[in-house]
């Protein structure tokens, strides 16, 4: 089974699917970029999950969850980020899932880098294609 985006039931203010699939909660679920979801994970609407989340397997995600964390269990609950705030704000200042299919390609060095233990600005690892394609 794959991502559930409701339930059968309404409880206090947990509203879902009815028993014939009608949409109770018209309240849209916001995904980030570069989010990783296990399997049977279910998503209450109105939630969203910031960019670069990790969600573990089966958790139940009833409120939003901050960018770069990761997130497990019923309910789900910030497990830990995968950065630290330095590096998850620089990330999302570069938005990288917004460059070109060539800027990726010019920046593999950029993505074999564990931001976990990287000292410096990660812009200093970007590069422009057309920089790239140039013999030094």
């Amino acid at each position: 089974m794959g991502l559930i985006v409701g339930f059968p039931i309404t409880h206090r203010d947990m509203n879902g699917l009815d028993p014939k699939g009608k949409i109770l909660d018209p309240n849209p679920i916001n995904i980030g970029n570069d989010v990783w979801i296990g399997k049977d994970v279910s998503i209450f609407g109105g939630v969203t999950i910031g960019n670069g989340c990790i969600i573990g397997a089966k958790a139940l995600v009833n409120k939003d969850c901050v960018p770069y964390g990761i997130y497990g269990g019923i309910p789900a609950k910030l497990i830990r980020l995968r950065f630290s705030e330095d590096v998850i704000e620089q990330l999302l200042d570069l938005k990288w899932w917004d460059w070109s299919t060539e800027k990726l390609r010019a920046n593999a060095t950029f993505f074999d880098t564990d931001f976990t233990t990287y000292q410096g600005r990660l812009s200093d690892l970007v590069v422009e294609p057309a920089l790239a394609s140039i013999p030094a």
